[in-house]
């Protein structure tokens, strides 16, 4: 089973609303959030 993590920087106050959006895709199985400025 392939596994792949990617970095999406999203604008501020859009962060949360970009993870939910990539909960809708059907490929997607889990979501693992690092939310702030070191991430």
């Amino acid at each position: 089973m392939p596994i792949g993590f990617v970095l999406i920087k999203a604008a501020p106050d859009y962060e949360h609303e970009a993870y939910l959006n990539l909960l809708k895709v059907p490929d997607v199985l889990e979501l693992h959030p690092l939310f702030g400025e070191y991430d």
